[in-house]
């Protein structure tokens, strides 16, 4: 009985561990993330500047794990966003770039 409680709690929590799926307010901001790709206004780039999805097992939802793999995101017309509320969980992030209009800027740190 004690191993098939311990086995039940291992189980529990290694499934928890998996998924932790960001939090985005902003649903535009979220599509506009789950889109990554060259017909976007948003695009990912991975530590060796390679174009990659932020949804990379492509289930609708953007993990820590996937976050993880992000080191460069490039906006385009970010006025579309009310809030960039969960930027904050992609711990590798590097370099943000974003075009407003006719402006151009760089985010480094």
């Amino acid at each position: 009985m004690r191993n098939k409680l311990f086995l039940l709690m291992l189980t529990l929590l290694s499934l928890g561990v998996s998924s932790q799926n960001i939090n985005f307010p902003d649903a535009n901001f979220k599509e506009a993330l789950l889109g990554t790709n060259q017909y976007n206004f948003v695009f990912c780039y991975d530590s060796s500047g390679n174009n990659i999805l932020a949804d990379q097992n492509g289930d609708g939802e953007i993990q820590l794990s996937e976050a993880a793999q992000v080191y460069r995101i490039d906006f385009r017309q970010i006025s579309n966003y009310a809030s960039l509320e969960g930027l904050n969980s992609f711990v590798n992030l590097e370099s943000i770039y974003y075009i407003n209009d006719s402006n151009y800027s760089h985010v480094h740190g």
